[in-house]
């Protein structure tokens, strides 16, 4: 057996575990069927028992994903390709936990700031709502049957709906839609403005997994779509192991979310140790910051992935997200000015730096000479590509 298949049997026995640590606590009967939104007692527990679902079949996938990294040897070049498009099913089943967890974790992160009954009551509602109106809209679309039984079970919901909207606070209700006066409808919320709703919400280390729209829900869909546009790169165990990591990281980030919702404190084995991972590693969170965050400042100079450049601004998103407009010291083409995220910038010299050292050289020869600020800007940046040409050079005979 692989390290890495070792690894990752392990991270699917933990999560199986601390999934049935969490029913065991809830006093969750897995094996009654029976419970539906209309008549659940405990709408909470209804919901967790339907995440804690979720999570099993996501280890379950992980467990199943690992087969294939036993068979982990160095492929000839003839089989590259037919062993990417290997890869590449189990990279795309994958996608389907994944797109699955995120959502669910969106979700959880809503409830730390809903943590009643009605608020899961009415959240379950609505997505029965949803459900039934689907199907309602699918056989009058192509059956033109118009079923009466099924469009009073959604006028009833609709009002239980509505009666319990009335003493809930909007503001917390990230899963419904709301009017242009802030009434509650009896309408699912959109996945991208719930992700809106709720990002700034997230804790630090859930950022990480949750990043962007894109990140979090774009890539996933993608691989559950035919591919239209080809991409020449071929896969690779590595990239399995990243889909596997990511479902179980995301898995954890779930289940350290229902811990904390439903205050489970001290807890021990299984849970504990997911709690130690997520909580006790700095590395998530140094991580976070150097994809949203940069220490360079306006007038920088900076390595860009398209030559050297000077900040010439930095604005900052509601989501507390950076990104750096600069101007090229080598123009690109028709492309004087581009905007650039942290993780993109590497700081190539400090303008305050530079401009110190140049006034030092300056005054050396000439103490009263003075410099207008369009000098100082000629002379800083004819240092900086000196610069840039030396590191470049010197990168080049390594």
């Amino acid at each position: 057996m692989s390290e890495e298949k070792s690894i990752h049997i392990k991270i699917f026995e933990l999560l199986i575990h601390a999934s049935y640590q969490i029913r065991k606590s809830l006093k969750i009967d897995d094996t009654s069927y029976t419970v539906q939104v209309s008549n659940a007692t405990d709408p909470r527990q209804y919901f967790l028992q339907n995440v804690l679902n979720e999570i099993d079949k996501a280890s379950f996938s992980i467990n199943l994903a690992t087969d294939l990294l036993s068979d982990k040897t160095t492929v000839p070049d003839h089989d590259k390709a037919l062993n990417s498009k290997i890869l590449q099913s189990k990279i795309d089943e994958l996608s389907v936990p994944r797109r699955k967890l995120v959502e669910i974790l969106i979700d959880l992160i809503g409830f730390r700031g809903a943590n009643k009954q009605n608020f899961y009551k009415h959240y379950n509602y609505l997505h029965e709502i949803a459900k039934k109106q689907k199907e309602y809209k699918d056989l009058e679309t192509f059956w033109e049957c118009k079923k009466k039984k099924l469009e009073v079970e959604i006028q009833e919901l609709e009002k239980d709906a509505e009666n319990l909207a009335l003493n809930l606070d909007t503001s917390k209700c990230w899963y419904a839609k709301k009017t242009k006066h802030k009434a509650i409808q009896s309408k699912l919320n959109d996945e991208k403005s719930a992700f809106k709703e709720i990002l700034n919400k997230s804790k630090p280390h859930q950022k990480l997994v949750l990043i962007s729209y894109y990140n979090s829900f774009g890539k996933p869909s993608e691989l559950l779509h035919p591919q239209r546009i080809f991409d020449n790169k071929i896969v690779m165990f590595k990239d399995l192991e990243h889909a596997i990591s990511g479902i179980a990281t995301l898995s954890m980030h779930v289940i350290s979310a229902i811990k904390d919702l439903i205050h489970m404190h001290n807890v021990t084995g299984s849970l504990k140790q997911i709690s130690n991972v997520i909580k006790k590693n700095d590395f998530p969170l140094d991580l976070v910051r150097r994809l949203t965050k940069s220490d360079v400042v306006k007038g920088d100079f900076v390595f860009t992935p398209d030559g050297p450049a000077q900040i010439i601004k930095i604005s900052k998103t509601k989501y507390g997200y950076q990104t750096f407009h600069v101007e090229f010291l080598k123009p690109l083409s028709n492309i004087k000015i581009d905007q650039y995220l942290p993780y993109e910038i590497k700081l190539l010299a400090s303008q305050e730096k530079v401009s110190t050292e140049i006034l030092q050289v300056l005054h050396k020869t000439n103490p009263t000479l003075k410099v207008t600020p369009q000098k100082m800007q000629k002379a800083i940046k004819a240092q900086a590509l000196e610069l840039w040409e030396l590191i470049k050079n010197k990168d080049c005979t390594n």
